[in-house]
C-alpha cells in the first residue's frame, strides 16, 4: 500500500480501477489480475445485469483506467444524493472471528460495501458501521484503521439498519443474502442479464400479470401492495415504466436495487428465485408476446395471434375439460369462475356451455347471499392483508380506501354492494385513515432520538393528545430538521 500511495494514487473503494497495475506492484503474481478482480471486487455482482458491451466497460474500468461515467453504467445511481454515500465499510461482529489475514490481522470484506446491504448474508446478523461524524468515514484509505467492534474516536460501532420494521427486516436479510450469493463466480451461473429477464417476463405470465397480449395493471398494483418486497422496489404503481420496459422489450431495470427487489417480489423471496434459476430450463420457456394495441398494425399481429391460440384452445379443449374436473373436485367450494381464475388462462376458453358440451359438470356459480358472503370474506382478507404489509415497510401515503382496496377483483366496483358486506365495512372502519390519523401516524414513525427523527422517544405515547395544528407544525418541523 505504501508502494500505490507513494505514486499519489488512491484506491477506490466500491468501483477500485487499475488492477492490473496494483497487482504488479503488490507482486501477485501467482493468481493473476483477473482472480483479483473476481475474488476481490463488485464486478462478479454487477456484471450479471449488464449489457455485454457495458459489462467489458466495467471490466476495463477495473483492470485498467478509469471509465467516465462508469457508476451509472453499472447500475448505482439514484440510490443514494452522494456518490460517496454510496460505499462504506461496515463488519459482521461473526465474521470479524473469522476475518484473520496471514498477518493475524482482521481484513475488511466486499459484501458489505454497498450501503443498502444491511445484514450479513452468512450469519443474518445486522452490520456494523461507524457514525456519520466519525474521522474515519471521511479520511484517506491510508488513514482508515482494522475493522473492529470499536472506534477510538467515535465508540462502539453502531448498525447500518438505524429502526427494526418487522417486515422491512425480512426484505433486508433476504436482500443481503442475494448481494452475497451474486458476488460469488462459482454460484448461479446462468443468473445473467438474459436469462433473468426471460425468467421475469415468465413468472409474470405464471402470475396473470401479462395474459392475451395485455397487462393487467390492477394484478400488477396487487402484487407489489401486497408483497414486503414490492413496496421496498419503490416502483410506481399505475403505468410504469420498468413493468413496461421489462415486458415488451426485455430490458431490466436501470436500477440495481430495484431490479433485485422486483425479482424477489415476483418470486416471493430470494431463495425462491434461486430454486428457478436452479431448477428451470430457461432456454424452453415460450414467453407469449404483449403488443400494445394504439397501433392499429400491431393490432392485427395481436389479433392473428389470439386467433392462433383459439385455434389451439379448441383442438386441446377436451384435454383442458379433463384437467378442469379433476381441479374441480380438488377445490370444491370454488366457483367456476374462481377456478378459471386459478388455472392458465388457456382455460378460459372453456365456458359452461362448453364444458357442457364436453361432458363436463362445471363448478356452481355463486349469486345472492352466497356470492355476497364469499366476497365479502376474501375483500375483508384482502384489507387487513393489505394494510399490514403497508404499515410494516413504513408506506408513506394515506391508507385510503382506494389504496386498500386496489388489487381486488371488486376493488374499484363497489359502490352500493358496500352495504351488504358488514366484514369489509368493519375492516375499512378499522384501518381507513382520516387525514389527521395519518399525520399522527407519520409524526408517530417519525419519533426517536438521532440526528434526524429528534423528538423525544417518549413523545410518541402523547402524540394522540395533541390538537391538529400541533401536529402539522411538528412535522413542518420534522421534515425542515431532516432536509426533506
Amino acid at each position: 500500500m505504501e508502494a500505490i500511495h507513494s505514486q499519489k494514487k488512491g484506491v477506490a473503494w466500491g468501483l477500485p480501477s487499475r488492477i492490473r497495475e496494483i497487482n504488479e506492484i503488490l507482486g501477485l503474481t501467482a493468481h493473476g489480475p483477473e482472480a483479483l478482480m473476481a475474488n476481490n471486487t463488485l464486478v462478479p455482482a454487477l456484471a450479471r445485469f449488464l449489457t455485454e458491451e457495458d459489462a467489458e466497460n466495467l471490466r476495463n474500468h477495473t483492470l485498467e483506467r478509469s471509465v467516465r461515467g462508469i457508476t451509472g453504467v453499472a447500475g448505482l445511481t439514484g440510490h443514494v444524493s452522494s456518490a460517496a454515500a454510496m460505499w462504506q465499510p461496515a463488519v459482521c461482529a461473526e465474521c470479524l472471528v473469522h476475518d484473520i489475514a496471514a498477518d493475524y490481522r482482521p481484513f475488511w470484506r466486499r459484501d458489505f460495501l454497498w450501503t443498502h446491504v444491511k445484514y450479513c448474508g452468512k450469519h443474518l446478523l445486522p452490520l456494523l458501521v461507524h457514525s456519520r461524524n466519525c474521522p474515519t468515514v471521511t479520511a484517506r484509505l491510508s488513514s482508515i484503521h482494522l475493522p473492529s467492534e470499536h472506534c477510538q474516536w467515535c465508540g462502539p460501532l453502531q448498525q447500518r439498519l438505524q429502526r427494526s420494521d418487522g417486515l422491512l427486516d425480512e426484505v433486508e436479510v433476504d436482500f443481503s443474502l442475494a448481494w452475497s450469493q451474486l458476488l460469488d463466480s462459482d454460484e448461479l451461473p446462468t443468473c445473467n442479464r438474459k436469462d433473468m429477464a426471460k425468467l421475469m417476463q415468465w413468472q409474470l405470465q405464471i402470475l396473470g400479470i401479462t395474459s392475451h397480449g395485455r397487462i393487467s395493471w390492477s394484478r400488477w398494483r396487487g402484487l407489489i401492495l401486497s408483497s414486503p418486497y414490492g413496496h421496498a422496489t419503490g416502483i410506481r404503481l399505475a403505468n410504469d415504466k420498468c413493468l413496461r420496459d421489462l415486458v415488451l422489450r426485455g430490458v431490466l431495470p436501470r436500477n440495481l436495487r430495484q431490479t433485485i427487489l422486483l425479482l424477489m417480489t415476483l418470486f416471493g423471496g430470494w431463495r425462491n428465485a434461486v430454486d428457478h434459476f436452479k431448477n428451470k430450463n430457461i432456454d424452453s420457456i415460450e414467453i407469449e408476446p404483449v403488443i400494445p394495441r394504439s397501433n392499429r398494425k400491431k393490432y392485427r399481429v395481436q389479433k392473428d395471434w389470439y386467433l392462433e391460440n383459439r385455434r389451439k384452445a379448441e383442438k386441446n379443449a377436451a384435454e383442458y375439460a379433463a384437467e378442469y374436473a379433476e381441479f374441480r373436485d380438488l377445490h370444491p367450494t370454488e366457483s367456476h369462475t374462481s377456478l378459471l381464475g386459478m388455472l392458465p388462462h388457456e382455460f378460459r376458453y372453456l365456458t359452461r356451455q362448453r364444458l357442457e358440451k364436453l361432458g363436463v359438470k362445471p363448478a356452481a356459480s355463486r349469486r345472492g347471499d352466497e356470492f355476497h358472503l364469499e366476497l365479502d370474506s376474501s375483500l375483508a382478507a384482502h384489507i387487513e392483508t393489505t394494510a399490514n404489509a403497508l404499515r410494516e415497510t413504513c408506506f408513506q401515503g394515506r391508507l385510503s380506501r382506494t389504496r386498500l382496496c386496489v388489487g381486488h377483483r371488486k376493488g374499484k366496483k363497489l359502490g352500493a354492494l358496500l352495504d351488504r358486506l358488514p366484514k369489509t365495512q368493519a375492516m375499512l372502519t378499522k384501518y381507513e385513515e382520516s387525514e389527521a390519523e395519518y399525520r399522527r401516524r407519520i409524526l408517530r414513525r417519525n419519533t426517536g432520538g438521532d440526528e434526524i427523527y429528534f423528538f423525544d422517544g417518549r413523545e410518541a405515547d402523547y402524540i394522540d393528545a395533541l390538537a391538529d395544528a400541533e401536529v402539522i407544525d411538528r412535522l413542518r418541523a420534522l421534515y425542515v430538521k431532516g432536509g426533506k
